[in-house]
């Protein structure tokens, strides 16, 4: 498979998990969490100390954001992501990006646009544990990369295997909602391989959904597909696509406090974005840890800059109730 590197520049000069405090936040500033890190992380012994310490950080940053009343002072306010800034346009900074509807044209005059580069003792600044955090508008537009030609969809994350009884049976491929035609139950879906069937969707605001493998091409899968329910800014991740891999690095999350239910959609923001036909295509560290299922890009109109952006790939399997594999 072709390996598709991203230009050496790309990440250069960002200080990456550096930005973040040396210290972890205090207890206070993780409110009802605190316990359930402790216990998770007892657990797991996946992440690096760095990961561990970004993951406290966003979930204190994510607390304190929910408890100002920022939202309430920004237009077309759409959600609120944590990560890194961008620092040609805006900072080399870790904080909160707070995207919006894009204005149809020029700013109406009585909108008045924030500084791209907020004072440290502006309203866009969040305080916690002592320490400001910047908030950044981007009034950007999401690009879906679903294919240009329909019903044909776009690509496969992973094998999957449903646990609602009436479907366990079936062997099954996890994919993006969006790129269905038609997400009626038992619509046909015509894939590289002969045609599938919808057989289940996820809920409203997670996007993915499963489609049956006809009998003669339904390998199964054979090895389980781990995934992560927290994922820590700055992890290098692989977007697998149908003829070659994306290498880059996780920028931003989004409600990232270990909940994966349904009503509460959860996005991860990815330093490189794809190509229509992308959606669907399995996100997953280096190590061959499930991470996200890409779904498109968020352009910035102000400055013509995109990043990719996945559903989280945890959640979209709990939402389906379906076990995962390669």
């Amino acid at each position: 498979m072709k390996q598709e590197m991203p230009a050496p520049e790309s990440f250069a000069g960002r200080g990456g998990l550096q930005l973040l405090p040396k210290r972890f936040p205090g207890g206070e500033w993780l409110g009802p969490y605190a316990e359930m890190l402790r216990s998770f992380e007892d657990k797991t012994k996946v992440y690096s100390d760095d990961e561990l310490r970004a993951i406290h950080w966003t979930i204190a940053l994510e607390n304190a954001f929910e408890n100002s009343d920022l939202v309430s002072a920004i237009p077309g306010f759409r959600m609120a992501t944590y990560g890194f800034a961008d620092p040609q346009f805006e900072e080399d900074a870790f904080g909160i990006i707070l995207y919006t509807v894009p204005f149809a044209s020029a700013p109406f005059p009585e909108i008045a646009e924030p500084s791209p580069k907020p004072d440290p003792f502006s309203p866009y600044t969040i305080v916690v544990d002592e320490i400001r955090f910047p908030a950044f508008i981007r009034r950007a537009e999401p690009h879906w990369h679903s294919p240009g030609v329909h019903p044909r969809q776009g690509t496969a994350a992973c094998w999957a295997r449903s646990k609602k009884p009436p479907l366990a049976s079936l062997t099954s491929l996890l994919t993006a909602k969006h790129i269905l035609e038609n997400v009626a139950l038992g619509n046909p879906v015509p894939l590289t391989a002969g045609q599938g069937h919808v057989i289940d969707v996820a809920p409203e605001g997670v996007d993915a959904a499963l489609v049956q493998v006809p009998g003669p091409y339904a390998a199964g899968g054979g090895k389980r597909l781990r995934s992560r329910r927290l994922v820590a800014q700055w992890t290098d991740v692989e977007i697998h696509k149908q003829q070659s891999v994306i290498s880059t690095k996780v920028i931003e999350v989004n409600s990232s406090r270990g909940s994966l239910h349904y009503s509460l959609p959860l996005r991860i923001f990815l330093g490189h974005s794809g190509q229509p036909g992308d959606s669907g295509s399995l996100v997953m560290t280096p190590g061959g840890v499930g991470i996200g299922m890409y779904l498109g890009s968020v352009v910035n109109p102000a400055t013509q800059q995109s990043e990719g952006f996945c559903q989280h790939l945890a959640q979209a399997a709990n939402a389906l109730s379906v076990q995962l594999f390669l």
